[in-house]
């Protein structure tokens, strides 16, 4: 497939078979969010969506107390203005990538890679932000645009005024990416309403393969924001383990899966060292 500037032609790795579990993501603007109480506010959004990923953007410092149950996996980045992910503490996120300053950062997990970028947007960083799509992820691009196939993406869509890109139309036709939301070419979702008109800070695109996975998608409301937040949902060809309420049977397929076997050995020298033997 061609890379997005369309000198180059680069393969990207294959998608597995979809079919046996579902991943629960969001994307979230936190814009800092130094708040504790707004941060318990968002961690009890996380556990009532029961999120498996988590894409955060405009993160500025790390939380205050841990989420108990997920890693977190920061790229704060020199300008303060950086991403994280937030992945559930017994899915293993591989590959992690972070570059410098700060605003894109990739992983993989489950044969999908994910890709996290806070982009510069408005009309007034018109110029950095074409900056950064023409220059900063090109040079980078052999880190890990090239195997992207779900992008989430904060780079401002507004009814009024437009603000354009075409180094990011470039890139999202280049990589054959489609939005997730859209449906057809008149569906738009926008996540900020005010009284003349609504904005949309950030998207999500995925791959043709992928988007064929997509088993759902919403704008939910959120009480630590003013802007709704998007939630899709996607099949997954492995079954997600999940530890919680509700979890009391362990289905006897999970054993035959290899991304299972492969955490299972990843959390069993942390167990041992746990287990406390009574004699």
């Amino acid at each position: 497939m061609a890379s997005y500037n369309g000198q180059r032609k680069t393969l990207m790795p294959p998608l597995p078979t979809p079919g046996t579990d579902t991943l629960r993501i969001a994307t979230l603007n936190i814009n800092s969010l130094s708040s504790v109480t707004r941060q318990a506010m968002m961690e009890n959004f996380i556990r009532i969506r029961d999120l498996d990923l988590v894409y955060l953007q405009e993160v500025t410092h790390q939380f205050t107390t841990p989420f108990s149950g997920y890693d977190i996996h920061y790229n704060i980045g020199s300008a303060q203005r950086g991403t994280a992910f937030l992945i559930r503490t017994t899915l293993i996120a591989t590959n992690i990538s972070r570059l410098p300053l700060g605003r894109p950062m990739a992983m993989s997990f489950g044969g999908i890679y994910f890709v996290n970028i806070y982009a510069p947007s408005g009309t007034s960083k018109r110029l950095e932000r074409e900056t950064f799509f023409n220059n900063d992820l090109p040079y980078h691009r052999e880190t890990f645009c090239w195997a992207a196939n779900l992008i989430a993406l904060d780079a401002g869509y507004s009814t009024g005024q437009g603000s354009y890109s075409r180094s990011l139309s470039t890139l999202i036709h280049g990589y054959s990416l489609r939005d997730a939301w859209q449906t057809r070419p008149d569906n738009t979702a926008y996540k900020h309403y005010i009284a003349h008109g609504a904005t949309r800070l950030d998207r999500l695109y995925l791959r043709e393969g992928l988007l064929r996975r997509k088993t759902g998608i919403a704008t939910v409301a959120t009480a630590f924001r003013d802007h709704l937040e998007v939630v899709p949902r996607l099949s997954m060809s492995v079954p997600l383990l999940r530890r919680g309420r509700g979890t009391w049977k362990l289905q006897s397929d999970t054993l035959t899966s290899t991304q299972a076997m492969e955490d299972l050995h990843h959390h069993c020298p942390q167990w041992k060292n746990n287990i406390c033997i009574q004699t």
